[in-house]
């Protein structure tokens, strides 16, 4: 997997080449984009054709979005006036676990320390170049713009968001502000409310599992 993984980065290196792309024009980025992307999704496609399981197939499609994803940070700081975004972008959900199937959707949350209530603009103008790419780009992406207090109180109204926190990662960004969020969001919505929260996961697995007839 670390092989696949530096071919993919050696790939990105020659073809998205950032002293070349600084300064193109957006469509001709999103463009170059696109192409890198076709080109790399055929790659995983044979990798499945010969045998490669599920998982690998998953893991190869989460490793080419976090490459893709870190051009787009890169070019959303670039283009940011006024100052530092102060964004920190991590993947939750199923993209959190390192595992992407085709078609699903790729969830990111944008933490900021003022949350989306007093998100200055230059970090919404951030955030939205970011998205507007991604979904210019074919990607169906759930998102959610929250500071670490705003976090903990919609994980612990809501325990399919509490599930993607608990599979977070970080992708790009303050890792202070990442480790502070894990650890807030350890002392006040997993520890001490363990049962309670898997009793409630096991009913909802079993909810869906009847909605969808065992599939």
């Amino acid at each position: 997997m670390a092989t696949a993984l530096q071919s993919l980065n050696a790939h990105a290196k020659q073809r998205l080449d950032r002293h070349k792309t600084a300064g193109m024009p957006r469509g001709e980025k999103l463009e170059l984009y696109r192409r890198f992307l076709k080109t790399e999704e055929h790659r995983i496609k044979l990798y499945h054709r010969t045998g490669a399981s599920g998982m690998r197939v998953t893991k190869r499609r989460a490793d080419l979005l976090d490459v893709l994803l870190g051009h787009l940070y890169l070019d959303a700081v670039d283009a940011a006036e006024g100052g530092s975004p102060e964004i920190t972008l991590a993947a939750i959900g199923g993209y959190g676990r390192g595992r992407l199937n085709p078609c699903s959707d790729v969830d990111l949350l944008f933490l900021h320390p003022l949350g989306a209530a007093g998100l200055p603009k230059v970090a919404s103008e951030f955030v939205e170049s970011m998205l507007y790419m991604l979904y210019d780009c074919g990607f169906k992406v759930g998102h959610a713009v929250r500071s670490t207090k705003e976090t903990i109180k919609e994980a612990n109204g809501d325990d399919r968001t509490k599930s993607s926190i608990i599979e977070s990662r970080l992708l790009f960004g303050d890792e202070g502000l990442y480790n502070e969020l894990v650890s807030e969001f350890n002392k006040h919505c997993i520890k001490g409310y363990e049962r309670e929260y898997l009793k409630t996961r096991l009913e909802d697995i079993r909810l869906r599992h009847e909605k969808w007839h065992g599939t």
